[in-house]
């Protein structure tokens, strides 16, 4: 572009060196020609890039991380005036595998430009992608029109459903079996909550009444004394994008593997986060809640301690810690409440530089005898 100006300038000071010395009208009409040149080319390129029809597109909004989806970018030159170098900016997040990178096109009048790119998701999140701007040089090359594309691509990456097998669940839920008993003498004089229907339900819980008014099988629950269902007791401390996806993926899986076995399972999080699912028709709802998982820097609020103190003494109850940092606090807890008689494990992702404290406190909740899995970045496995 620099050139073509310095070309340009050359070009007029020889002619208006051509008009002192000729003095002739052809240099005259040379002269008003050349002056002419940029500001008609820029006017035309101008409206060709307005006529350019721009439409973005991807084949699969919703992915789960690792699967690909393919960015579709199509362009057409609707104007009767070719368009040269035209250049897609392109906006990607690290959160993508991809070959994606700045395109640049050529078209000629009336046609159009289609090209494309495989983007694979890396971390669950919810992004925005697309082509930021288009810029195009005027037909002298003297001057670059750029355009704004406000309009971006949503894209959300969910968590991977993983396999746990290794994972001691069956001792987990024999012990929960064993609540379950526990439940065989109900107060049925205090109705907790009413719900719909579910074939494994005996025809004594029916709402009679609730269900000929809204025209739909009702059921009443009945107030307990017992835990009937395995908490994942999620640690919500930051740790890094992969780490957090590693332990969201991998308290996804248990809560699979557990609502497959037709129990029903508790999440908890944070200070006062709670999700129940007792049914596979939940899972959309358990799996949606920790795909939009929040982490926070360390502190007390960030592992559930109220929860231990609320059921620490009641019936004995089944739980899951999962976390990446084992610290005095949860390894202090575990232990409290194994010694109340509660079943309680861990499911651990070790990260790349373990630190000494959290593989001191693993190592001792170890000898006391709980359950510890160790989870790697990769793989689907335990140790």
């Amino acid at each position: 572009m620099i050139r073509n100006r310095i070309l340009y300038a050359v070009i007029i000071m020889a002619m208006l060196l051509f008009l002192i010395t000729t003095m002739s009208r052809i240099a005259v009409m040379g002269i008003f020609a050349f002056v002419l040149f940029p500001p008609v080319s820029l006017a035309l390129s101008g409206y060709s890039m307005r006529r350019l029809l721009f439409v973005q597109n991807l084949s699969e909004s919703v992915i789960n991380k690792g699967e690909e989806t393919e960015y579709r970018v199509s362009l057409r030159n609707r104007s009767p005036f070719p368009m040269s170098g035209i250049k897609c900016g392109f906006d990607l997040s690290d959160a993508f595998y991809s070959d994606a990178r700045d395109a640049q096109v050529y078209l000629a009048p009336m046609e159009k430009g289609v090209f494309s790119y495989t983007l694979r998701g890396r971390y669950r999140g919810f992004y925005e992608i697309g082509i930021t701007e288009m810029e195009s040089l005027d037909f002298l090359g003297m001057f670059r029109l750029r355009k704004k594309i406000p309009e971006r691509m949503q894209i959300s990456v969910y968590p991977r459903i993983i396999n746990v097998e290794g994972f001691p669940l069956w001792r987990s839920l024999m012990n929960q079996e064993q609540s379950r008993r526990d439940l065989a003498i109900e107060d049925y004089e205090e109705i907790s909550d009413v719900r719909e229907y579910r074939e494994s339900d005996p025809i004594k819980k029916i709402h009679w009444k609730l269900s000929a008014r809204f025209d739909n099988w009702i059921v009443k629950n009945y107030q307990t004394t017992a835990w009937d269902a395995t908490a994942i007791i999620f640690d919500v401390t930051s740790a890094g994008m992969a780490l957090e996806d590693r332990l969201i993926e991998i308290a996804v899986g248990l809560g699979c593997e557990i609502l497959r076995k037709q129990r029903p399972v508790t999440l908890i999080y944070g200070e006062n986060g709670r999700y129940d699912a007792f049914s596979m028709q939940d899972f959309s709802g358990f799996y949606s809640r920790l795909a939009q998982m929040e982490f926070t820097e360390y502190n007390a609020e960030a592992f559930p301690t109220s929860f231990l103190d609320e059921h620490l003494q009641g019936q004995s109850i089944n739980m899951i810690v999962v976390t990446s940092e084992v610290n005095e606090n949860i390894s202090a807890n575990m232990l409290r409440a194994r010694e109340f008689g509660h079943f309680i494990s861990l499911a651990y992702v070790r990260k790349e530089r373990e630190s000494k404290n959290s593989i001191k406190q693993r190592l001792y909740i170890e000898e006391a005898g709980i359950d510890a899995v160790v989870f790697g970045l990769e793989g689907e496995g335990g140790e």
